[in-house]
C-alpha cells in the first residue's frame, strides 16, 4: 500500500514538474526588423542640360550661379543627415 502511495505521489510531482514547465514557456518575440532610414543624396551635376559648364574658373576665382551653390550645399546637408542617421541606427 505504501508503495502506491509513493508512486502516485512521485507521478504527482512529476506532472506538477512539467505542468509548470510547459506553462513557462513563452514563444520568441519576431524580430523588429529595423528600417534603413537614407536622404538620397547625388552631388550636383557640373553641366546644364545643354553640355554647359556651370562652373566657371576665372581669373584664379570660381564663378557659379547661385542656384548652383544652393544644390551643393544641400547635397552637403542631406550628406551630414545620413551620416547622423547611421549613427542613431547603431
Amino acid at each position: 500500500m505504501r508503495s502506491r502511495k509513493k508512486k502516485a505521489f512521485t507521478l504527482a510531482v512529476l506532472m506538477l514538474i512539467s505542468a509548470i514547465a510547459l506553462m513557462s514557456c513563452k514563444t520568441l518575440q519576431p524580430e523588429e526588423k529595423k528600417e534603413v532610414i537614407q536622404i538620397e543624396a547625388q552631388f550636383p551635376s557640373p553641366y546644364d542640360e545643354n553640355g554647359n559648364q556651370i562652373v566657371i574658373l576665372e581669373d584664379d576665382v570660381v564663378k557659379m550661379p547661385l542656384w548652383y551653390w544652393l544644390k551643393i550645399t544641400e547635397f552637403a546637408v542631406d550628406v551630414e543627415t545620413n551620416l547622423k542617421l547611421q549613427e542613431l541606427k547603431e
